[in-house]
């Protein structure tokens, strides 16, 4: 009994682990923005693995179509499955799904929902009350500049007339006037000695 015992302890000590089939998407994560070429990355394993492949779906069509983004043919644990290139696709929601394929014919899936592609509007933020909410652009107060005044230069007040100083008038007037005097001067002086000769004569 303890040999038995002993035996099936050792066997399972010596024994590979069990490989769990899985197939899961680690990022994005549901509701996530995205844009540009976007690296999925997950886990896609099991026992008779054979392949996986990764699709996706517009979240707002009609009809129930998934489109082949990139097929997988080894095991994936916790890496990069496919890199979607999403610039060729319409802003928008859509779902993107890994699916596993193994040897004995079943399948298994994970899908990751209204993953938000942002390529070409703004990506939302999250607002205090848990909606969305679209970043705004950033918007600059214009600054209001009062307009300068130009300085008044005073004007020079006029200088009080200098009353010491000679008109033109006045200086014609003198000289009319001191030239009179000289030559009534010179005739009085004339006259006099012309009176003076005859007495003495």
């Amino acid at each position: 009994m303890f040999s038995l015992l002993c035996l099936n302890w050792l066997s399972g000590w010596f024994s590979p682990p069990v490989q769990l089939d899985l197939a899961r998407i680690i990022s994005p994560k549901t509701d996530e923005a995205i844009q540009g070429s976007v690296e999925v990355v997950g886990t896609v394993t099991g026992i008779g693995f054979q392949f996986a492949e990764v699709s996706f779906q517009n979240a707002e069509a009609v009809q129930d179509t998934w489109f082949l983004i990139d097929q997988i043919n080894q095991v994936v644990v916790d890496d990069v499955l496919v890199r979607w290139d999403t610039n060729a696709l319409a802003d928008g929601l859509y779902h993107i799904r890994v699916t596993a394929f193994f040897e004995d014919g079943h399948q298994i899936e994970s899908v990751v929902k209204n993953l938000r592609i942002r390529n070409y509007t703004a990506i939302e933020t999250a607002t205090s009350d848990q909606g969305m909410s679209v970043n705004p652009e950033i918007q600059q107060t214009p600054t209001i500049l009062s307009p300068t005044k130009t300085p008044v230069r005073p004007t020079p007040s006029p200088l009080p007339p200098n009353e010491l100083a000679l008109s033109q008038d006045n200086f014609i007037q003198i000289a009319v006037f001191g030239g009179l005097a000289g030559f009534l001067g010179l005739f009085i002086i004339g006259f006099w000695l012309l009176i003076r000769n005859r007495r003495h004569g």
